[in-house]
Formats: C-alpha cells, structure tokens, sequence
C-alpha cells in the first residue's frame, strides 16, 4: 500500500519541477559506509514491516548482516552495508518548500493561501523576513506531489548524462550557451564543460567544496510530477476509480 511522506525540496528543485524538468532527485545517505563497504539495500512493502513479520529469508539475513557488517569504524573491512532507504517504489511524495500564508477575503471567509519563495514575485522586499523554512509546511499548503517510480542506491558519480537532465540540472541557457561555445574556435588543449560537469557544480554549490570528489552513496529517486496537493489527487483518483 503507498505511503504519503513530506520531502523538503530547494527553490532551485521546485522551479525544475514547475518547468517539467526534474523527474529524478538525489539524497546523499546520512550515515556513508566505510570505503571497503558495498551496499545492501532492500525495497518493497516488506522492508517496512516489524521484523517479527518478515520472511525468514530476511530476518536471518539481518539477523546475520546487522552484527557483522552495520556501524563498522572507518578503515575496517566488510563485505557490503544493509540499509533500508525512507522512500519507496509507489510512495507518495508531497513536497515542502519555503512559503509564508497570506490571509485573503472572500466574501465573509478567510481563506488561507501561500505564497512560495520559489515563484517569480517572491522578490517583493515586502516579504523579506517572511519566510517560513519548508520543514514547517504544513500538508495543505503543499502544490506538488510525487509518485515515486523507482528508486536506486548508487555512488554519486554515477550519474549518467541521461540522469543530468532528469534532474532538472539542464537549462535552456545552459545549451544555448554550449551550442555558442562550440560554435568558437577552441584554444588547443581547453574542453567544453559536459552535463555531468554542470551536476558536479550543482552538487558542488548545495553541498561544499568536496562533496563531488567525496563520491557519496546517494540515493536516487525517479518519479512522476503532479502540480496539485496530495489530498486534490487522492480525491481525483478516488473520482476516477
């Protein structure tokens, strides 16, 4: 059965979202295993059961990973790291974002709406000091929700050209700038930046210096976008079942 989970998203991520161009998201995993680690990850409704009402294919295995293998001190050798990512294939994702409520009257009812910082007029300095950090969004005040499609437990650097864009790093801008540069006379020896130099300096932007060199395990998201709330889309489909 899916579950409804909130997820905090940048400025930048929303605007991806709202063009139509982010349909995957990276979270570096809290707790990175030692560098000799590989990774165990389970997904499926099953990871979130008690344990008590696993298979008993999967309670021995934990039963026999945990001890060995989990919280391990850095430099120790192991065979590979059991985790459980929070999100999961057919979760539902609504999404958090920096916003303020604004009261506004209709008739004789005071209806509640938010502006979000990630729109285009959110620069009115009227507003400054207004904003509500995403962690504080309550689940009505949500625009976007996410149909989470697939979920993968990677090294960062493994993104593709392909995943660049699917993560809203590529812009109009960006390509017309590349077709210019390329359109130039190169000095011998100098290179065009690619896509996955453009994610690097994202990643680079959000997360310090050497955080692309660091090479994280992350965990990758694809997903579908809906521009509405979480509740509007259950009632659609509720209305179209």
């Amino acid at each position: 059965m899916p579950r409804d989970l909130p997820i905090n998203l940048r400025d930048q991520d929303i605007r991806a979202l709202l063009d139509g161009r982010k349909k995957q998201h990276r979270i570096a995993l809290k707790q990175q295993p030692p560098a000799e680690c590989g990774i165990n990850y389970m997904l499926g409704e099953e990871s979130w059961l008690p344990i008590e009402k696993r298979t008993p294919v999967r309670r021995a295995f934990e039963a026999w990973t945990g001890p060995l293998f989990q919280n391990r001190p850095a430099g120790h050798l192991c065979g590979s790291f059991d985790i459980t990512p929070r999100f999961q294939p057919r979760d539902r994702l609504w999404v958090r974002e920096t916003f303020f409520p604004r009261a506004l009257w209709l008739d004789i009812s005071r209806i509640m709406r938010p502006h979000y910082r990630a729109d285009a007029e959110s620069d009115r300095p009227e507003w400054k000091g207004l904003w509500r950090s995403s962690t504080n969004m309550p689940r009505w005040a949500s625009r976007l929700t996410l149909g989470v499609e697939q979920v993968r437990v990677q090294r960062l650097q493994e993104i593709t050209r392909d995943d660049t864009y699917a993560e809203g790093a590529i812009t109009e801008e960006w390509l017309q700038w590349r077709e210019d540069a390329g359109n130039i006379g190169m000095p011998e020896g100098s290179s065009i930046e690619d896509e996955r130099d453009v994610f690097a300096r994202l990643w680079i932007s959000l997360h310090g210096a050497d955080a692309w060199d660091a090479n994280p395990w992350v965990v990758a998201l694809t997903f579908s976008v809906h521009r509405t709330n979480i509740d509007k889309l259950e009632a659609r489909e509720v209305a179209i079942g």
